[in-house]
């Protein structure tokens, strides 16, 4: 009788639902914050106005809305800024989509927790086995917290 039902379990495919469910998520998450690639966004800055607006003529109205406020927010810092944020995004965009999405699921919940708290995290054992050194100087900048070596 055992048998039968372990053999009817994995047979309706019962055992691998609740990954399939999760993975279904993160495929329908990283659809909703579908982002505009950092090279993508570096390139529109360095065209000229006419190239601009033929690139932005070729896009569907969400997309070029989604772009246009990022350029725009973009244009709006200091150079410094600007490239600072660059950085981020290629990086961000460099990383394979699983670490992208663990990545975005922590610069979520440190933007809810307080910069001391922010702080600890980032400097515990945990982040550090979990996290590579660049995604970690990623998530210290995203948080607004200064370089680990800056740290006293």
């Amino acid at each position: 009788m055992r048998r039968s039902v372990v053999t009817l379990i994995f047979a309706l495919g019962l055992v691998g639902m609740p990954m399939h469910a999760q993975r279904l998520r993160e495929v329908q998450r990283q659809k909703q914050f579908k982002q505009i690639p950092g090279p993508a966004i570096r390139r529109f800055l360095l065209m000229t106005p006419a190239e601009r607006q033929a690139a932005l003529d070729r896009l569907p109205p969400a997309r070029r809305a989604q772009l246009m406020a990022r350029v725009e927010r973009l244009e709006r810092m200091r150079p410094e800024d600007r490239e600072r944020t660059l950085r981020r995004l290629e990086l961000f965009d460099a990383m394979p989509p699983g670490r992208r999405v663990l990545v975005r699921a922590a610069i979520e919940r440190l933007r809810s927790m307080p910069a001391r708290a922010r702080r600890a995290y980032l400097e515990s054992e945990d982040a550090k086995l979990r996290f590579e050194p660049e995604e970690l100087e990623l998530l210290r900048d995203v948080s607004g917290l200064r370089p680990a070596e800056d740290v006293q």
